[in-house]
Parts: C-alpha cells; structure tokens; sequence
C-alpha cells in the first residue's frame, strides 16, 4: 500500500513538473516574442525620427561622414525652388541700398548710379556646374556658399547670404539677341567687364565672363535664368541636417 501511494505521489509530481516546465516556457516565449516587438517598434521609431534626405536619392555619387551626395531628379524638391529666387527681398536689397548708401557709392567711386532702360536680359541667373561633361545645378550643404546673380536697370548684384555685394553698372550694350556685355565699378576692383553669351539655345545655358582692367579673364562660369532651374537635374550635398564642412568639387 505504501508502495502505490509513493508511485502516485511520484506520478503526480512528475506531471506538476512538466506542467511547470511548460508553463516556465510558455512565459519566456511570451517574452520573448515582446521583447522582440519592442525592438521591431524602437527601430521604426528611430528610423521615423532619423533625418531623411531633402529629396529622392536617384543615382548616390558619395557617402561621407555627415550624409550623401547624389544626384536627383525630383524637380519637385524644395531645393529647386531655394534657387529659383522670386524676389530680391529675400536679401532685404531695398534696405541694404538706401538712399545714403546710394550717395556713399557714388561719392567713393567717383559715379551717378544711372537708370538705364529695361535691359533686355533675365534679372535672376543661377550657377551651374559639370560632372562627367554634363551640367547640373547644385545643392550645396550650406546656402551661405549659393551665389546668384541679379541685374536690375542700374546694379549687378551678386547675391550671397548674409549681405549681397553691390557693382553698379556703368554700360550696357546689346550685342545681338545671344550676347551682351555690361561695365560695372565695384570696390575690389577684381573685373571691370563682364560678357554674357548664349552657348545652348535649347538649354538656355550662358557663358559669363569676368574680365579685369588689364583686359585679361578673371573667371568664367555657366549660369541659366533661374526660372530654368527644373530643366536641369540637381546634385545634393546632404548631410542629413548638418552643415558639412567640404562642398562638393565640381569638374573645372
């Protein structure tokens, strides 16, 4: 009798064990399978709060510290209209050129900021620059390094952030409907004539070319009318948020 009572007693706690067992394991798996829905849920949270790009990433030309450079063709990225600039109180000019600062210009270099007719030219001209023989514009990480150029009836402002820099203009003559060229005066005395030429009717691509007093070339770059900007594929320097410390270099 005692023998049977010793075999239930064994049989009852050999099943209260795997009972247990079953129980400890089903608790882990429940675990487990949480833990695992937490981790699945922190990572979309990250990856939601992670800055993303400013625009679709169609062609990746570099991967730096800070983020990518890439090319993309999303003509409907904020960027294009950065710089398309509509209106040159963006630079707050109206301020900038007051009434005295107008009187300081002519009394420093010697001039009577005239008022020609309209001139027959875009006002607004946006950069563009060459990769692989094809020309892009570009996005750059810090827009304090984005010039654009304006001409008005009287000043070919050069316009950068904080504060535009200021060349009235002294002629202007049109030399046919491809090309023109404008005298300017400035201060830094850098180029004193500055020739512009059509060179691709159907992208309305322009040489500009800055020539100093010696009548030698000081530079020359390839700009559209800004309004044409969306004809052009862009090139991103971002970085994700952050300012990067190196620009992007471009073909020569």
């Amino acid at each position: 009798m005692s023998m049977k009572i010793e075999q239930v007693r064994f049989v009852i706690t050999h099943k209260m064990k795997r009972t247990l067992f079953r129980y400890i394991f089903l608790i882990f798996l429940a675990s487990s399978c949480n833990s695992g829905i937490e981790k699945e849920q922190s990572a979309e949270i990250i990856k939601v709060n992670a800055p993303q790009p400013l625009a679709s990433m169609d062609s990746i030309l570099k991967k730096h510290e800070h983020g990518y450079v890439y090319i993309t063709l999303d003509t409907n990225a904020k960027m294009y209209d950065w710089l398309n600039i509509k209106s040159t109180d963006q630079f707050e000019i109206k301020k900038i050129l007051t009434p005295e600062y107008t009187k300081e210009i002519e009394s420093e270099l010697n001039i009577s900021i005239q008022h020609f007719k309209k001139m027959d030219m875009y006002p607004y001209w946006t950069k563009l620059n060459k990769y692989k023989s094809e020309y892009f514009v570009y996005s750059p990480s810090d827009y304090m390094s984005n010039e654009t150029f304006l001409l008005t009836d009287s000043i070919f402002y050069s316009l950068t952030n904080p504060d535009p820099t200021i060349n009235p203009i002294t002629h202007f003559r049109k030399i046919s409907n491809s090309k023109y060229e404008f005298k300017v005066t400035n201060f830094h005395e850098m180029y004193k004539l500055v020739k512009v030429e059509l060179t691709d009717e159907k992208s309305k691509i322009y040489l500009w070319e800055f020539i100093n007093a010696k009548g030698e070339t000081y530079k020359i770059e390839y700009r559209t009318p800004s309004n044409n900007v969306k004809a052009f594929k862009m090139i991103v320097n971002d970085c994700l948020g952050q300012k990067c410390i190196q620009e992007f270099i471009f073909d020569k």
